[in-house]
């Protein structure tokens, strides 16, 4: 890991999805790789919010494990951890996530999938971008895409972004 971290190889780790295995980042199994990440500044990329519909009957996906409050302990324990939150916590956990923001200045969020993904309403990312904005957080806030296999996601998900007439020029183009 480290090896790869020298060669640049690995410059971000992500999209740390323990949490399809039941597991969530404050496992100690995970520790040793998390003060790597702290030590050479490398962020972590960790998926919080829900999945797809029924994930959880193949597997060990939980949506409570996908809650952002689960990494609390990391957080607190590694200040100086780049950290960012995939999804920004998904539709009902963004409150925790604001709280998280508000309390933890390392910790950063993206909206990836929250823009184009359509089995979940809108309003989420709507709601949660008009709650950070208020608690001027906007500056932790990335675009992101988790555009995977289709091919217009990202296209769609910028039309979707750019009509949000709550969020300003400079605000839309700091978050992009």
């Amino acid at each position: 890991f480290i090896k790869l971290i020298e060669e640049r190889v690995i410059q971000a780790w992500a999209e740390m999805g323990s949490v399809y295995r039941g597991e969530t980042l404050d496992d100690p199994k995970f520790e040793p790789y998390i003060k790597i990440c702290q030590r050479y500044g490398i962020p972590i990329g960790y998926h919080t919010g829900t999945t797809n519909p029924g994930t959880a009957y193949g597997g060990k996906f939980r949506v409570a494990n996908s809650d952002p409050m689960k990494i609390e302990e990391v957080l607190a324990k590694y200040p100086d951890l780049k950290i960012y939150l995939m999804h920004a916590g998904g539709g009902s956990f963004t409150n925790n996530t604001i709280e998280l923001m508000y309390q933890y200045p390392h910790l950063y969020v993206d909206i990836a999938v929250l823009l184009w993904v359509d089995h979940k309403p809108k309003y989420n990312v709507i709601e949660f971008l008009k709650y950070a904005k208020e608690a001027k957080l906007l500056d932790r806030v990335m675009f992101g895409s988790d555009q995977m296999v289709w091919p217009d996601a990202i296209t769609y998900s910028i039309e979707y972004f750019n009509s949000m007439d709550f969020l300003t020029a400079e605000e839309k183009e700091m978050i992009l």
